[in-house]
């Protein structure tokens, strides 16, 4: 029996090792197939570190003219007077790093441009107005200290008339959307750059638009592309869309000047005498990773655009040598194969030790619901410390409310503490939501309503039908726009004292909101306007929304606005709330 049980083992045994060794000749064959995919992973890595360090690269300058824009529209800009407006653009190109200048100009053929000068603490202001002084630049040098103070100024020809520069014409033609040039070398220094500008109606009536244009250089560009982690060999190129001019490329020395790295770049693919580069340009035509042979050496290559917006495109053209990587999967063969080996010696220990590594197991679950658990705790508490100091800050200022006899600033301390009063509400809610970043409309319908309801004489009925989850960034704007909706609402109504009810519900993509409200002829007038007023105005504009209005026995005041999904702490490159 004993010798029964002894050869069946053994059987067992050689079934063990021939089943272990067409496994592992199975893995030995998929390795060699792994070369391809294995390029394939490195390259298409590269192209997503290139396209996310571009994402962070672009999406702040969208965002700073969203933020322009909005102070525009809140009239911001309208009376600053001339030193507070060239600090303000000196505050702009300090915070914001890829920045390297600030323009403005109009229809007049006026431009206004700050720059900074090659000194610490000393900036140039150029100006030009060519329907008053001709082709004429006047310069002026400022000291910033304590105060900005001017300590030169001259005068220089001016070269071509700013109506006629492309980023004016581009801006012009583009009408509200960002306009972005193509790579060319500044006037007003020797580096070579591109602009992004916005055309802005104007305010003033000798002025039909102003333009407002931020200059990046393409040596900030390239500090993004050299900052990527690619193997030993391997480069990115980034290049016009038509491919015909380099404007960054990876490993170019950090200690290059301005003049030696423009002459590195803005030049074509032929004079950088990369065959493996000129191999790319020629033969990708998928957009996919393929191999080819450049100089005697077997590379892998992709050529993928790159969309600054609508209208503008770059190219990324990624480069990888095979020798990179083939002796890491011939390593990972040979490691394989003794792994193997290993393996079989291994599974004895852990059979033996398989009731510690269960005692193991167990400790490291009992720590990751420990991790879990401090991660939900964290969470909670970054949520109170928000509501506690939303609360403080409105806390605050209805203690200034009580000193204040004034009453318009009583109004406007007001209108601020409903805002917080909102913000607090949307920051609850979004706590609550069981996915995180989105909110959804029927709480946070239900908790705008109450507290309006709570803080006027208004009875409010909500007739929400259903549940949307609304992205925070457009469910904050949201919010603050039914407030201001609302409130209007009640301060127009005078003597009444119906219900009025709000409606939300969800169609093609789209929210719905209904308010009805008693028919008078005051609201009548009023809610054909309420679009107009300034500050909801705006929320509509950040919300891409349309407001309509229906006068039947009731006032309806319809508003209606896209659902969308943005990424990122403030939204995409079109939102900023």
């Amino acid at each position: 029996m004993q010798a029964l049980l002894t050869t069946h083992a053994k059987y067992f045994a050689y079934g063990v090792i021939i089943i272990s060794v067409l496994l592992m000749g199975y893995v030995i064959y998929e390795i060699s197939l792994a070369k391809q995919r294995f390029a394939d992973q490195l390259i298409t890595k590269s192209v997503n570190q290139t396209e996310s360090e571009l994402d962070n690269f672009f999406d702040r300058i969208y965002n700073l003219i969203n933020a322009v824009d909005q102070q525009y529209d809140s009239g911001f800009w309208k009376d600053l007077p001339r030193d507070k407006t060239i600090l303000h653009n000196i505050s702009l190109i300090e915070n914001y790093e890829p920045i390297s200048s600030v323009g403005l100009a109009d229809s007049r053929g006026y431009e206004f441009n700050v720059i900074p000068d090659t000194v610490d603490d000393q900036w140039l202001t150029r100006k030009v107005f060519v329907d008053q002084w001709g082709f004429i630049e006047k310069w002026k040098r400022w000291e910033l200290g304590d105060s900005l103070t001017a300590i030169e100024e001259w005068e220089d020809s001016l070269a071509i008339d700013t109506r006629e520069r492309p980023w004016y014409k581009g801006a012009k033609k583009s009408g509200e959307e960002i306009f972005w040039t193509n790579p060319y070398e500044y006037t007003t220094g020797p580096e070579i750059g591109i602009t992004a500008s916005q055309l802005f109606k104007s305010d003033t009536p000798d002025t039909k638009f102003k333009i407002i244009a931020f200059d990046l250089t393409l040596s900030d560009l390239n500090v993004f592309v050299d900052d990527l982690e690619l193997t030993r060999n391997q480069n990115i190129f980034l290049l016009t869309s038509d491919n015909s001019r380099v404007i960054a490329l990876h490993k170019l020395s950090p200690d290059l000047s301005v003049a030696q790295l423009s002459s590195k770049l803005q030049v074509s693919p032929e004079q950088l005498n990369s065959q493996e580069l000129l191999k790319v340009l020629r033969e990708d035509e998928n957009h996919e990773a393929f191999n080819f042979t450049a100089d005697g050496e077997k590379w892998w290559g992709i050529l993928k655009p790159y969309q600054i917006s609508e209208t503008r495109s770059i190219n990324i053209v990624s480069v990888l040598p095979e020798d990179d990587f083939a002796l890491e999967i011939t390593r990972t063969l040979w490691v394989s194969i003794g792994s193997f080996f290993l393996i079989v010696f291994l599974s004895i220990i852990v059979v033996r030790n398989h009731n510690k590594l269960h005692r193991i197991g167990n400790t490291l679950a009992d720590k990751n619901k420990l991790v879990s658990e401090q991660k939900k705790i964290l969470f909670s508490e970054v949520h109170h410390r928000v509501k506690n100091n939303l609360a403080l800050i409105s806390a605050f200022s209805e203690l200034e409310l009580m000193n204040i006899e004034h009453p318009l600033t009583r109004t406007y301390l007001q209108r601020s503490i409903r805002r917080i009063k909102i913000i607090a509400i949307v920051q609850e809610q979004a706590y609550k939501s069981d996915e995180l970043g989105l909110v959804p409309s029927n709480e946070l319908l239900s908790g705008i309503t109450e507290y309006v309801a709570e803080r006027s004489e208004l009875t409010i009925e909500n007739k929400n039908t259903g549940c949307v989850k609304i992205n925070i960034n457009q469910a904050l704007t949201y919010g603050l726009l039914l407030n201001e909706l609302l409130f209007e609402i009640h301060g127009k109504r005078g003597d009444q004292s119906d219900t009025i009810s709000v409606n939300a519900n969800s169609k093609n993509g789209h929210l719905i909101t209904e308010i009805y409200f008693p028919y008078s002829e005051e609201l009548s007038q009023y809610s054909e306007k309420i679009k107009d007023q300034e500050i909801i105005s705006a929320f509509l504009k950040k919300l891409s929304a349309k407001i309509e209005t229906h006068i039947d026995d009731k006032i309806c005041i319809t508003l209606s606005f896209e659902l969308k999904k943005q990424k990122g702490i403030v939204g995409s490159k079109f939102y900023n709330v």
